[in-house]
């Protein structure tokens, strides 16, 4: 091994946590982010319910929103949109189909709304925890 390269190392190790401690991020970009991250996990979450009746009605529509959201994320970075370039286009991109659509589909399943199905699930929830106690 090269002693250069174990110094080179532990300076490229020293640089990454120089640079953490001074990371801020943008509360907008964050914000985004963060709501991105939320609607991506709502529609994962429902695509896992519907899995869990044998079929797959939504790998089209993921595969073809997330082949649109790349190409469209590739274009704005080229087009000098920075951060939000890789944001914003997949974000449209899902929201355009996956984001509502998904929920809805498997809520028609069950004949039951969202807030039908989180008061019978946070019920079943209590009560479970209560027979514990």
């Amino acid at each position: 091994m090269d002693p250069h390269a174990a110094i080179d190392e532990k300076a490229h190790v020293a640089r990454i946590s120089a640079d953490r401690e001074s990371f801020v991020i943008d509360p907008t970009v964050f914000a985004l982010l963060a709501l991105h991250l939320f609607l991506v996990d709502r529609h994962r979450l429902w695509a896992c319910l519907i899995a869990t009746t044998n079929q797959l009605p939504y790998t089209r529509a993921f595969i073809l929103s997330g082949l649109a959201g790349t190409c469209a994320a590739w274009t704005a970075l080229r087009a000098g949109w920075g951060i939000y370039g890789l944001i914003l286009p997949p974000f449209l991109i899902q929201s355009l189909y996956n984001n509502w659509y998904w929920p809805l589909y498997y809520q028609r399943l069950l004949h039951m709304n969202e807030a039908t199905l989180l008061a019978k699930g946070g019920k079943m929830f209590i009560g479970k925890v209560w027979k514990r106690q």
